[in-house]
């Protein structure tokens, strides 16, 4: 005689979610610092983004455009300012993961 059964959706979020939670925040952060790092792709492909009357630049191009138009000097000022952001946005993560229980790195 069998018991009931538990939907898919209740298995997914009961028993595989909390064993892969932390391994899909570690995925996911890396793949954003990735993405940051990327700026060939961008280049070519969204050099920038009409976004209502503004122009958005995403950080590389418009550090690539401040070292080429403005000088090295504000290029390194506006690099070093995503690194900050970048490292808060770390800490955050790390933060958040170890009150959740568990390594952020090894899941």
């Amino acid at each position: 005689m069998q018991g009931p059964r538990a939907s898919p959706l209740r298995v997914f979020t009961s028993i595989i979610l909390p064993r892969i939670w932390r391994s899909m925040a570690t995925g996911a952060i890396l793949s954003w610092a990735r993405s940051v790092s990327e700026a060939g792709a961008l280049f070519i492909v969204a050099y920038y983004v009409l976004f209502g009357k503004n122009l958005v630049y995403p950080a590389s191009v418009y550090i690539y455009e401040s070292y080429v138009g403005i000088g090295l000097v504000n290029a390194v000022e506006f690099s070093a300012a995503l690194v900050a952001v970048m490292l808060v946005i770390f800490i955050i993560y790390r933060v958040l993961v170890s009150l959740g229980g568990g390594n952020a790195w090894y899941g």
